[in-house]
């Protein structure tokens, strides 16, 4: 069985550096993907809208939700581009997933401070 050169190169990247490119293309993948949005973006945004309301809202903590979003579009990348979700790790790195993750926060809280969600329903179960 022959060796996927393209693994290998993903493997020599510095595990502690952020890839700007890989970064992009997993928010864009994001942001693009109708099941992430559904399942998983709009209820983090609903979630955090009904925090920032109360007064709560802590943007450390934002980011930990956003992982947990970053880390299942890395899952879903690596199945629909690469052989299988173990990929998911390789191609994205912590780092890297841990700076989508703060784009995604930035992204959410300049969106909520221009009013861009005033028209969403924060009930819950809607």
């Amino acid at each position: 069985m022959a060796k996927n050169p393209a693994r290998a190169t993903l493997r020599a990247r510095r595990p502690d550096t952020v890839d700007p490119a890989a970064a992009r293309e997993l928010e864009l993948f994001i942001n693009n993907d109708f099941q992430l949005h559904r399942q998983q973006h709009e209820p983090i945004i609903k979630n955090l809208l009904r925090k920032m309301k109360k007064g709560t809202f802590d943007k450390e903590k934002a980011v930990i939700l956003f992982r947990h979003l970053v880390d299942n579009g890395a899952k879903k990348y690596a199945i629909e581009f690469s052989t299988g979700v173990g990929d998911a790790r390789i191609i994205f790195p912590g780092p890297t997933r841990n700076a989508v993750a703060r784009s995604l926060r930035d992204s959410f809280v300049e969106t909520a401070k221009s009013g861009g969600f005033s028209e969403m329903d924060l009930r819950i179960g809607r």
